[in-house]
C-alpha cells in the first residue's frame, strides 16, 4: 500500500505536494487539497522507542488544543509501509524574533500559557495518538513511559522536584513559536516535549536560544503576565543563570 493512500482517500487525488523539509527523522510537506491546506509529516521505522517519541508529542498537541491552547488541530494519523503519516491544520503566522523585546515578551506568554495549562494532574499522564500495532511494542512503550514519568524524572529532578512541574516544549526558537498580523500566537513542534520543572525550560531557553541576553527581562515579564513564577522558581533560575530576577 502506497503511504499516501490513506491521504488520497480522504481528500482525494488532486493533492498538491509541497515539500518543507527534510530530515532523516522526518519529512514535512505543506499539501494543499480541495478542503484546505494542511501539514503532512511522514516519519519513517518506526520502531517502539521511535514511536513513543513521536506520537505522544502528536497526542499532547491534540490534547493541548482540546484544552484550548493555540496549536495545530491533528486531523488523523496512519502507519503506512513502516511510517508514520499525521496531518494537521496549517497555522498562519510568521516565525517570532529572537531579537526584538515585544516578540521576546509574547513568547514568554506563550511559554507560560503552555505551564499554567500542564501544570494540572490531567498531563501527569502520556498521550499517545494511536496505539502501536506490534503487542511487544506496546509493552515496550509502558515500560519506557513508566521509566521516564517515574524513575528518570525522579533521579534527575531529585533535588527541584517540588518546584512546579508539568510539559515542556523544550525546544522554544524562533520556529516553533508564530505569530500572525493581528499579533495572537501559536506554538508548533512538540517533539521534543518532557515532564520537567518549568524552570528548566526557562533556562535551556536563557542559554541555549536567547542569543540576546540582555531581552530576558522582557521574557520574564511576558512570562509573569500570565504565570507568576514561585520565589523558590525564581531563586532556582537566579542561582542556575548567577542573574537577580
Amino acid at each position: 500500500m502506497d503511504i499516501f493512500s490513506k491521504l488520497y482517500a480522504e481528500f482525494g487525488r488532486e493533492i498538491d505536494f509541497n515539500l518543507i523539509s527534510k530530515t532523516g527523522d522526518k519529512t514535512v510537506y505543506d499539501i494543499k487539497t480541495a478542503r484546505g491546506e494542511y501539514i503532512c509529516m511522514v516519519v519513517p521505522d518506526f520502531s517502539p522507542i521511535r514511536f513513543y517519541k513521536y506520537m505522544s508529542s502528536q497526542g499532547l498537541q491534540q490534547q493541548l488544543y482540546e484544552d484550548g491552547l493555540s496549536v495545530a488541530k491533528i486531523i488523523f494519523a496512519y502507519i503506512a509501509e513502516n511510517n508514520i503519516v499525521s496531518v494537521h491544520e496549517k497555522l498562519n503566522g510568521r516565525g517570532a524574533s529572537l531579537q526584538n523585546d515585544k516578540e521576546v515578551y509574547q513568547i514568554g506568554q506563550t511559554i507560560a500559557r503552555l505551564h499554567k495549562l500542564t501544570a494540572s494532574a490531567k498531563y501527569k499522564k502520556s498521550y499517545v495518538l494511536l496505539p502501536y500495532p506490534n503487542l511487544m511494542g506496546r509493552v515496550l512503550i509502558a515500560i519506557r513511559v513508566f521509566l521516564l514519568k517515574k524513575i528518570s524524572y525522579k533521579i534527575k529532578y531529585f533535588k527541584i522536584r517540588r518546584l512546579p512541574c508539568g510539559e515542556c516544549h523544550r525546544d522554544i526558537n524562533n520556529r516553533n513559536i508564530l505569530l500572525t498580523p493581528e499579533g495572537h500566537t501559536s506554538i508548533i513542534d512538540f517533539d521534543m516535549h518532557r515532564y520537567q520543572p518549568f524552570a528548566e525550560e526557562i533556562i535551556r531557553f536563557y542559554t541555549r536560544r536567547l542569543t540576546q541576553k540582555d531581552l530576558f527581562p522582557s521574557f520574564l515579564a511576558g512570562y509573569n503576565q500570565e504565570r507568576q513564577l514561585e520565589p523558590a522558581e525564581r531563586a532556582y533560575i537566579s542561582k542556575k543563570l548567577h542573574l537577580e530576577i
